[in-house]
């Protein structure tokens, strides 16, 4: 991450930036099980909102068998994001499973703790800090210097820009890598992608509470053996059909449980 260098030290912090500064910030996501998912997402963000684009996910899966890796290309659907529209406080997200889900919820309140660890990446200082979220708990790296709040996915109410993040449960995990932070001038795709989302948003968009109920009623009516451990997005054929409690069907997702549920 060398050329992350000479950007760093002349920017200034995003909170007090105008509203014609816009970056881009680029992640590796991986998502690792018995399947590693990987994919290239990309944050842009001002102080008036910010949009995630989740890329195509790509599944390195081992067999038992043969140790050789086999590759599973995601099939093409919708993209796939997280829209947090900072202004009115609320943040949109589409889920994709079998169906797919459009999302809308307040902006997740996140406490984050700061702790005395800290490294250097390449000349720059990164500090950890951690949180608990929806089920997951998280530890992070971040540039106290650069204090962007938005993250990757969710994260928001973060000290500074995030270099590394990563949920720490041994069965299934989720973890981002910071690959490139740039300011950008405007974009003119996405501004038409976001043009044609936000006249949608209070049309197609309903509350997080009503569909993860929809979507827990309809993996417990039966899910096929191959998805269980597949993230979001993914999906291989199965004739196999086998019965689960929501316990262990949620254990593959990102968010364990609810506020509403504790």
């Amino acid at each position: 991450m060398k050329h992350l260098k000479s950007i760093f030290f002349l920017l200034i912090p995003l909170l007090s930036l105008s509203q014609s500064k816009l970056y881009k910030i680029t992640y590796l996501t991986i998502a690792d099980i018995d399947n590693q998912v990987l994919s290239t997402d990309v944050l842009y963000v001002d102080e008036k909102k910010a949009y995630y684009e989740i890329g195509k996910k790509e599944v390195v899966s081992k067999n038992n068998y043969n140790m050789d890796a086999i590759f599973i290309k995601q099939k093409e659907k919708i993209k796939s994001f997280v829209y947090t529209d900072i202004l009115n406080h609320k943040l949109y997200n589409i889920i994709d499973k079998k169906n797919i889900y459009k999302t809308v919820e307040p902006i997740p309140v996140m406490n984050w703790i700061l702790t005395n660890e800290s490294k250097e990446v390449e000349g720059i200082l990164l500090h950890k800090v951690t949180v608990h979220f929806r089920g997951r708990n998280y530890e992070a790296w971040c540039d106290l210097d650069l204090p962007i709040s938005i993250g990757p996915w969710k994260f928001n109410g973060v000290p500074g820009l995030i270099y590394e993040i990563r949920s720490l449960e041994k069965d299934y995990s989720y973890s981002w890598i910071l690959k490139e932070f740039k300011q950008i001038a405007e974009d003119k795709k996405l501004k038409e992608t976001l043009l044609l989302l936000t006249a949608r948003l209070n049309k197609d968009y309903t509350d997080l509470e009503s569909n993860i109920k929809k979507m827990d009623e309809e993996e417990l009516s039966g899910i096929n053996i191959s998805d269980i451990r597949l993230p979001e997005g993914i999906f291989v054929e199965s004739a196999k059909v086998i019965k689960l409690d929501l316990k262990e069907i949620r254990k593959k997702r990102a968010e364990i449980e609810y506020e509403w549920e504790i």
